[in-house]
């Protein structure tokens, strides 16, 4: 759908327990969105190596679960807020890595949804649940070292690829939180080295259909 479309669709949904998100837009250069393909103060940071641009729009309260992405970024806040917990790679072990089988939701119903499996396997999800971490499963993830950053408008966030992070999206007086981010190829000994890591720390394993991944709430 177009923009316009969405931002009807989203309030119409008002008051009805439902959100709506646009999440890694395909957009090649953020112009249908009258933004810049790239702001001239990150040319020379991600310039040479920009692998993909991405616009992020939700109506709150929205929460992106545990992850981590493969390649490093620079995230810009243009409204609302966001709340990045963050969990230092040199301790990824305590959040318990793991390779599964992703699972979809499908809409039912309003505010209903049924789950579907697929043959489709993640690996940059975790098995802790950092929300309501079940320290009896996943003892380590008590030596997890832990930190919390706040993006308000006009802030921006460099992130390291294999940082686990989960994403807590808030707007004001009924608006929108709107970021668009920039992923790269970083090549410092910190992400080559954390890449390394993280190729040998997976735990294979099949997890309850309970405990899946649920992949929207990755948008």
């Amino acid at each position: 759908m177009s923009f316009s479309d969405f931002l009807d669709h989203d309030a119409a949904l008002k008051g009805s327990g439902e959100h709506v998100a646009v999440t890694q837009s395909p957009s090649r250069d953020l112009s249908e969105f009258n933004l810049p393909s790239l702001p001239p103060h990150l040319e020379s940071l991600v310039g040479p190596t920009l692998n993909a641009r991405n616009f992020w729009a939700a109506s709150a309260p929205k929460v992106s679960v545990l992850h981590y992405d493969w390649q490093d970024s620079v995230l810009l806040q243009l409204s609302g807020r966001k709340r990045f917990t963050l969990i230092d790679p040199a301790r990824m072990q305590a959040a318990y890595p793991a390779v599964m089988k992703q699972e979809r939701l499908v809409r039912d119903a309003p505010g209903k949804y049924s789950r579907v499996g697929t043959s489709v396997e993640i690996d940059n999800f975790p098995l802790v649940n950092l929300t309501h971490p079940d320290l009896e499963r996943h003892p380590l993830f008590n030596d997890a070292q832990m930190m919390t950053v706040e993006l308000a408008p006009g802030d921006a966030l460099l992130l390291p690829a294999a940082w686990y992070h989960q994403v807590e999206s808030f707007s004001d007086d009924d608006g929108l939180c709107i970021a668009v981010n920039y992923w790269f190829q970083g090549n410092s000994l910190a992400t080559r080295l954390y890449r390394t890591v993280r190729e040998n720390l997976f735990i294979n394993c099949s997890i309850p259909k309970r405990a899946g991944i649920l992949h929207p709430c990755r948008q």
